[in-house]
């Protein structure tokens, strides 16, 4: 062999090593590249996974959390109707009572108000905005009420030439003023109970 063919032989052996070692590189480098892929990609199915499970879970609870917040409505509004009917009751039975009726009378009718006034600022969460807005314009104007039946009772008790009577008298008269230029008022805020209660729980009914 010459030395001509002897360099010939020797870049056809390196060509052929350089190639070989290029094909390992490439095949490691594929291999590794198809490895940190597969991770990426089970770490990308665990996490859509993870994803449904909270979504399933938070449905969960907003479905059990509108059926309490729902069932809670419910309750609400059937209280207040349960008084309102209560009051129907007793004004019918006792026209005028404000004008011609002893104290208890007072104290009856002032126990169903306080009883509307209770449930709806317990429940403020679970009653309509225009309830809301309307128990709000018939309670500022029936605090007045109250606000005069407390300076009648100390009025009474100071004053030794004012009598029971007197006291029955002048809380009338308190009662008959509100009912002359505010009940309308009070009359819209019950009326506001039974359209709620059409609106939004009997068609929550009717379309289950």
């Amino acid at each position: 062999m010459n030395i001509v063919e002897l360099f010939d032989w020797l870049n056809l052996s390196v060509s052929g090593v350089i190639t070989g070692l290029c094909l390992w590189i490439k095949h490691i480098f594929d291999t590794r590249l198809a490895t940190e892929q597969q991770k990426e990609i089970t770490k990308l199915e665990q996490r859509f996974q993870q994803l449904l499970q909270d979504k399933e879970h938070f449905h969960r609870i907003s479905q059990q959390t509108y059926q309490q917040m729902f069932q809670k409505k419910v309750e609400t509004y059937d209280q207040l109707l349960q008084v309102k009917h209560q009051l129907y009751v007793f004004e019918n039975e006792n026209s005028m009572w404000y004008l011609y009726g002893g104290d208890d009378m007072f104290v009856e009718y002032e126990s169903f108000i306080k009883q509307l006034i209770r449930i709806t600022q317990l429940n403020k969460l679970h009653i309509s905005n225009e309830l809301d807005r309307k128990f709000m314009l018939w309670q500022t104007k029936w605090s007045a009420v109250v606000q005069r039946f407390e300076e009648i009772e100390i009025m009474v008790e100071c004053q030794d030439n004012l009598s029971f009577e007197d006291e029955i008298e002048r809380k009338g008269e308190a009662i008959k003023h509100f009912f002359e230029n505010h009940h309308e008022l009070f009359d819209d805020f019950m009326q506001q109970i039974d359209t709620d209660i059409d609106k939004e729980i009997k068609i929550r009914y009717t379309t289950k």
